[in-house]
């Protein structure tokens, strides 16, 4: 199933912004839709987008500036700029940045934005699909076990609670659940620790224009992006408390009600939620609400750390390392003999997500055809690569 790519678009004209809107909604794109780049670099920590339409000119931080971070934080990203003061000049800086395109306002129609949107989109979604593959390869035990448990709740309309270790792909989990479950609607994720408390309720129930500063036109909240569809709720463990009573509150009632409206709205969603929290243990220690923790672990899917799944270790380093070196223009053929021994005994704390970061470190700084064990040096916790092998 294809679910809606979502795209961030940044310009201060609220003129513009509802042009846009209209347009790519109607071209079955999600939009989120911000006024500044403070606010755009602010969404990016709570959303991953397929792509980022971000206007020239903005206080504060323009789309120049913004690109630049976007650059440093997600290099994958396909961005657009648009601008109506351009030059020559700014069209050569923004390509050298790594602008995918850049346009002109006024425009001739929106169909010229919407085609380099989807230029911009094409490349992230042949990325989603191809890592997707890759995790859930294996043949192992406990995969074969995990995909009899996704193919068991998925038909359900029920909350699932999809916990495990950090970095096992919980997310891609809650994706596979949508995809088998029929539903129609999009899969909308959002980490709901990383949502500021002030804007918690926006954020979920939506706003009307004017409902607060910086409120320049209506925005759907979370729960009717994702209608008919999946809202994904990760790291639902690390919310904090009084934020735990709004959205008990939310999912009781079955309605929305955008920050500024009175008019309530019901919503048709799905709720999978991801921690590597024991919430169990958080309700005893008073940390976690008890009454959304049962709320929440309606069905429970339990996703295996990678050192229980034996021979799937090997088969996914395999993956990652023909992936990065397609990506990075490498010709690695693969792992020596020693690496992977030392791929397959080691313990792998950070489960699927340090595989991978090793291996497309690796790919990168190898001077050899092949990958050695000496290559294989995980980060520390700065980032950083540890001296020696794993």
């Amino acid at each position: 199933m294809v679910t809606a790519p979502t795209v961030l678009l940044a310009d201060d004209d609220p003129g513009v912004r509802t042009l846009l809107e209209r347009a790519l909604t109607r071209a079955e794109m999600r939009v989120v839709s911000v006024g500044n780049g403070m606010d755009a670099l602010a969404a990016l920590d709570l959303e991953l987008f397929d792509a980022a339409l971000l206007d020239v000119s903005m206080p504060v931080l323009g789309g120049l500036e913004l690109l630049g971070e976007i650059r440093r934080r997600r290099p994958e990203l396909g961005v657009v700029l648009m601008t109506g003061l351009g030059t020559i000049d700014t069209a050569v800086r923004a390509m050298k940045e790594g602008a995918l395109d850049f346009l002109q306002k006024p425009f001739d129609g929106t169909r010229v934005v919407i085609e380099a949107l989807q230029r911009a989109i094409a490349p992230r979604a042949s990325e989603k699909i191809a890592v997707g593959a890759a995790q859930m390869l294996g043949s192992s035990a406990p995969m074969e076990r995990l995909r009899r448990e996704i193919g068991k709740v998925a038909s359900s309309s029920a909350t699932v609670l999809v916990v495990g270790e950090s970095g096992v792909g919980k997310e891609l989990v809650a994706r596979e659940i949508h995809a088998a479950s029929g539903r129609s609607g999009p899969f909308v994720a959002v980490n709901v620790a990383a949502v500021p408390e002030q804007l918690f309720d926006a954020e979920l129930h939506g706003h009307v224009k004017g409902a607060f500063s910086g409120a320049n036109s209506d925005r759907k909240g979370l729960f009717e992006h994702a209608s008919g569809g999946t809202l994904f709720l990760d790291e639902v463990g690390e919310l904090a408390l009084p934020l735990q009573g709004k959205l008990l509150r939310l999912l009781q009632e079955g309605v929305v009600r955008p920050v500024g409206s009175t008019i309530e709205q019901p919503f048709d969603v799905r709720i999978v939620a991801a921690t590597n929290v024991d919430l169990a243990n958080a309700v005893r220690a008073k940390s976690f609400r008890e009454d959304l923790f049962y709320r929440l672990d309606v069905l429970r899917v339990t996703v295996p750390p990678l050192r229980e799944r034996g021979g799937d270790v090997e088969l996914l380093a395999d993956a990652f390392v023909q992936r990065a070196a397609q990506r990075h223009g490498r010709t690695t053929r693969g792992l020596s003999e020693g690496a992977r021994a030392r791929i397959a005994t080691y313990g792998w704390p950070g489960n699927i997500r340090e595989l991978e970061n090793v291996v497309t470190r690796a790919v990168v700084l190898s001077v050899s055809e092949s990958i050695e064990e000496r290559d294989l040096a995980p980060a520390d916790h700065r980032g950083q690569p540890r001296h020696g092998p794993l």
